[in-house]
């Protein structure tokens, strides 16, 4: 917290300045609010009960602003619950600064620095486009953040190849402890003309042990139509545990069949591996496979509506799996 208290005025000074200086330029800056809600109706089992409820999980709310050509400002504001498991949860919210930087661009080369959007997943989100209704496989099982608070470079190599270097708290933007512990990741990602998509990465952060994630993403826009992606993950020592290694693949899909209706489909599988002499994963309690599907509505630009299954079923044998018939909303601002 003590990083964030530091970041924040220093943030706002450099807008301060940055903005006066450009009396030369009197379109800037240029700005705008946004907002986006995500809400759903869902009813369904788990562990044999059967429940019904209405939720407001998230909302955003934020500004963004072009300070001149080069410097662009955001602050996001994350409104959720917390990540506990109490049944109280949900009827909690907390905020959060999910982002609060500068960002410098000129030519091939872009800068960040604050709490930053991180790069890992962020193709891998945006190919399965689907946020409102379920989390990336890495966002939703610790293998990485949508955010964190440090600085970032990214490079364009051609008009297709992009690479990335990021320095970060590794703790994600809820949590912006002071230690001596940082991330250090890098990657490379490729958008291609013909439809094709790629995205290698890889990441480490020192305590007693190393411990490192590598990602892999292969994806094909298709027809105009449809989009499909799949994603290998693995966590190497795992909470700086030693020999602790999980590994988590996705498969994701949508085909629209017009402006307005969409089909998609996701399979995840989530699993550790068994360390020494044990006789189970380490994390069995939290390994499974996930299936999603379900059609997509647009009514109106800013808003989609998506009935949809979803189904986690636990590779622990003594746990019950849970299903659930959703409804689900995402309106942007």
């Amino acid at each position: 917290m003590k990083k964030c208290l530091f970041l924040l005025p220093a943030f706002m000074l450099v807008i301060h300045t940055v903005g006066f200086s450009q009396s030369d330029t009197p379109d800037y800056p240029v700005g705008k609010p946004f907002a986006r809600i995500y809400s759903d109706f869902y009813a369904g089992f788990e562990d044999g009960e059967y429940n019904t409820a209405f939720e407001v999980k998230r909302a955003y709310l934020g500004y963004g602003s072009q300070l001149s050509e080069h410097f662009y400002a955001k602050v996001n504001l994350d409104i959720g619950s917390p990540n506990d498991q109490s049944q109280y949860a949900l009827l909690r919210r907390y905020a959060y600064f999910k982002n609060a930087y500068l960002e410098y661009q000129n030519g091939r080369v872009k800068i960040n620095f604050g709490i930053i959007p991180i790069y890992h997943f962020n193709i891998q989100e945006k190919t399965w486009g689907h946020r409102y209704l379920y989390k990336s496989v890495n966002d939703a099982h610790g293998f990485g953040f949508t955010a964190d608070l440090g600085t970032s470079v990214q490079y364009r190599i051609s008009d297709a190849v992009t690479a990335d270097l990021s320095i970060t708290n590794g703790e994600g933007y809820t949590q912006l402890q002071s230690d001596d512990k940082y991330k250090v990741g890098t990657g490379v990602t490729g958008i291609f003309d013909n439809g094709l998509m790629f995205r290698l990465y890889g990441d480490f952060s020192r305590d007693e042990l190393i411990q490192s994630t590598l990602s892999s993403f292969l994806g094909y826009h298709f027809l105009e139509k449809g989009v499909a992606g799949v994603e290998w993950n693995i966590k190497l020592n795992d909470n700086f545990q030693a020999a602790h290694h999980r590994t988590a693949i996705s498969a994701y899909g949508s085909w629209d069949f017009n402006s307005r209706w969409q089909l998609f489909g996701r399979y995840d599988r989530v699993s550790g591996n068994i360390v020494g002499d044990e006789l189970i994963p380490y994390s069995l309690s939290e390994d499974g496979t996930a299936i999603i599907g379900g059609i997509q509505y647009s009514p109106l630009k800013y808003v989609r509506i998506a009935l949809n299954y979803q189904d986690w079923y636990p590779l622990a044998a003594n746990t019950g799996n849970m299903n659930a018939l959703y409804l689900n909303l995402e309106i942007k601002l």
